[in-house]
């Protein structure tokens, strides 16, 4: 799949991911609505039945003169004229109930010319049986109303809670897979560039060596080779050096691979840490000799011995002087030191090279990862070098870290165990 298609796809799951997040609120809201003005309807119901039952009391024909929803669960009877209030709670209680209206309420009576509180009452429970035979105080004018109260509205919503809780926990469930399945297809994505680049790199890192085997070999098979023995031994010496480049290569690409199998072995043994840098120094002296550089040590570590495969060891510190003069975009000065830091030995390899922005310094040390230099293969390798270096010092109760800033060069900081 094409960066295009891919960005496409992710599109349209989001839009389609928007589009069903507000489907959900769209109907959540009219759900909440419809049982709004189910619940709404009735309460209406209810209290004109009791205005009716309290009109039909009266000595004098009066009619209600209003019934007000003035809050979300706040509902009001006005009357104009003198209604007898003596059965109110009761009727209340009956008309509530028919409506399976069951939940608490409070009432109240208030007199619109004082505007004061008659008579207010909190009821728990809908139960008829348990009305006390209460004296209201009977307003002595005309215009007043009766207040009534829902303080637990919700548990009216409970069911369509319930619904809208479990088609929320559905749209959870969902919105994890669709993320889920997003990563992995960026993941996969990442993973076909990761092996597109490793193959293209790889590709490159051999064919220079087959190339130039292959041009030694056919000098090496002309005819009149053998008068030129001076020849002979040159482009033996290319064939032979070419083919232990090869050689590396592949060791590199195997060890890889038994790290990431666990299949790896160490053969462990006591020596000294100081003596595999000087080794490494002259492996590489030559090389940087030949372009103007230097390299320098600073040995302060006044205990160096340590428990390790030396031969890794030994790769490991390769690995870190081999980047330090390839990714040098100047004449390379490196220097390497030491120092004890508690029961561990610390070594520092400074370089003047191009710098690791912050970005590539969190991901350098993952598998084929390479700093990126577009479409040019300028600088060699497979990217799994650092990868190889990081996991074999966890293999050694070491660690390895990074300092650098770009233009400035770079340091890289490995700590070691010393021997028990």
């Amino acid at each position: 799949m094409n960066r295009a298609a891919l960005r496409t796809l992710v599109v349209l799951a989001v839009l389609s991911v928007i589009c069903i997040i507000a489907l959900q609120l769209f109907w959540i809201k009219k759900s909440l609505n419809l049982k709004d003005d189910q619940f709404n309807h009735r309460v209406h119901v209810a209290l004109n039945s009791v205005a009716n039952k309290l009109i039909a009391n009266s000595k004098t024909p009066i009619g209600l003169d209003e019934l007000n929803r003035t809050g979300a669960n706040y509902y009001t009877l006005d009357f104009s004229d003198k209604v007898t209030v003596k059965h109110l709670e009761e009727y209340l209680i009956t008309e509530f109930r028919n409506q399976d209206l069951q939940d608490p309420f409070e009432y109240a009576l208030y007199d619109c010319n004082t505007d004061s509180l008659l008579f207010g009452k909190f009821i728990p429970k809908l139960d008829i049986q348990k009305i006390e035979q209460i004296s209201l105080r009977q307003p002595t004018k005309d215009n007043f109303y009766i207040g009534i109260f829902f303080p637990n509205k919700k548990p009216y919503l409970r069911d369509d809670w319930n619904i809208i809780a479990l088609s929320s926990v559905i749209l959870v469930i969902i919105l994890f897979f669709f993320g889920f399945s997003i990563l992995t297809i960026l993941n996969q994505k990442k993973i076909e560039t990761i092996k597109n680049d490793f193959i293209n790199n790889m590709t490159h890192e051999f064919k220079t060596p087959i190339a130039s085997i292959g041009m030694a070999s056919e000098v090496l098979m002309r005819e009149n080779i053998s008068e030129f023995p001076q020849k002979i031994n040159h482009y033996a010496s290319i064939i032979n050096e070419e083919n232990n480049r090869l050689k590396s290569q592949v060791e590199l690409i195997l060890r890889t691979a038994q790290i990431d199998s666990k299949n790896i072995k160490l053969t462990i043994e006591a020596f000294d840490i100081h003596d595999v840098i000087i080794q490494n120094v002259k492996n590489v002296f030559v090389r940087i000799h030949e372009i103007g550089g230097k390299i320098s040590t600073q040995l302060e570590a006044v205990d160096s011995i340590i428990n390790g495969d030396k031969v890794h060891i030994t790769n490991i510190l390769f690995n870190l002087l081999d980047n330090a003069i390839k990714y040098c975009d100047k004449t390379p000065e490196i220097m390497i030191s030491t120092k004890n830091k508690g029961h561990q030995i610390q070594i520092a390899i400074q370089d003047n090279g191009k710098g690791i922005s912050t970005e590539d310094s969190e991901q350098i040390f993952n598998k084929f990862y390479r700093v990126s230099s577009g479409d040019r293969h300028d600088i060699k390798g497979f990217g799994i070098g650092l990868f190889y270096v990081r996991n074999m010092l966890k293999l050694h109760r070491g660690s390895i870290s990074l300092k650098s800033k770009l233009g400035h060069g770079t340091t890289f900081f490995i700590t070691l165990p010393l021997k028990e």
